[in-house]
């Protein structure tokens, strides 16, 4: 549906839905909204498109929109691709090689300058994530049966970090404090690794199609499905529940600010508590 909707962990619904609007007017089939993320402002960003995305942002003070892109980005019409990240004044987009828009890599978007720039522009990404611990993480369209890469980015300079390869297929990637990965599985499954890709647990989500995956400050995992399911659990991964959003592609974001701007900050303090309040996006339906 392309809507905003906000839930507690056990899935009661905080409020209405907020529809998103296409930022070229109507919006075309295929033109879904995908990833979202939350920042500290009272500001929540969507990657709102395939072919032709926009960075949708959504001021809740003012209920207001507004609308950005970047030339010859793009990403494949898959319902898990399409990822985004929040740090700092920047907002980062996967970017990938389409037939109509070639170029690939990481865009990041300039929120204090209105201005974007394509990084990272000799690989193609279907997930970007800000990990807790600091670093820019980019998930690479590069399965095979030695599962997928991750690279490591500094997000200020852009710099590449490392690499690290995962031994199972997957759909989204969520950092933790320590640097541990979680991941949104394309078999179904929740994986957590240690920083370098070795296996560390992993528990069945109940839902053969996930979407995305998120983590907080106090531990806990959110994550989404193709067929409007939320996943709840924790960093053990001992207990997951699940409640319905819908019957569409779903991804989720914590709606209390997790990116470590911070964290970061030697001079400043945190309360690493957040509260008991996701949010998902309801999607309509995207062909494959």
């Amino acid at each position: 549906n392309n809507g905003i909707q906000e839930y507690t962990q056990t899935g009661n619904t905080i409020n209405s839905t907020t529809p998103i609007p296409y930022g070229a007017g109507t919006r075309p089939e295929t033109e879904t909204a995908r990833d979202i993320v939350v920042d500290g402002n009272n500001q929540i960003f969507v990657y709102n498109g395939t072919s032709r995305p926009f960075l949708s942002t959504y001021n809740s003070s003012t209920n207001s929109w507004t609308q950005t892109t970047h030339p010859s980005w793009s990403t494949v019409n898959n319902v898990s691709y399409g990822g985004l990240a929040k740090f700092d004044n920047f907002v980062y987009a996967t970017d990938m090689n389409t037939p109509q828009d070639p170029p690939r890599g990481i865009v990041r978007f300039d929120l204090d300058n209105n201005t974007s720039q394509r990084y990272a522009d000799n690989f193609e990404y279907i997930d970007v994530t800000m990990g807790l611990d600091g670093v820019l993480y980019g998930l690479r369209e590069d399965a095979n049966a030695a599962g997928r890469t991750v690279d490591a980015y500094d997000p200020l300079t852009m710099y590449s970090l490392w690499t690290t390869t995962l031994p199972n297929d997957t759909k989204g990637i969520a950092i933790a404090q320590n640097g541990e990965i979680f991941t949104a599985g394309a078999d179904g499954t929740i994986y957590h690794y240690n920083s370098d890709g070795t296996p560390l647990n992993s528990k069945a989500s109940g839902s053969n199609n996930l979407t995305d995956i998120d983590v907080s400050f106090d531990g806990k995992l959110a994550l989404g499905s193709g067929i409007g399911q939320v996943i709840v659990t924790d960093q053990s991964l001992n207990n997951v529940s699940s409640f319905s959003a819908g019957n569409t592609p779903t991804f989720v974001s914590f709606s209390t600010y997790q990116t470590p701007d911070a964290i970061l900050d030697p001079t400043a303090t945190v309360n690493l508590s957040v509260s008991q309040v996701l949010t998902g996006i309801d999607y309509g339906a995207i062909a494959l």
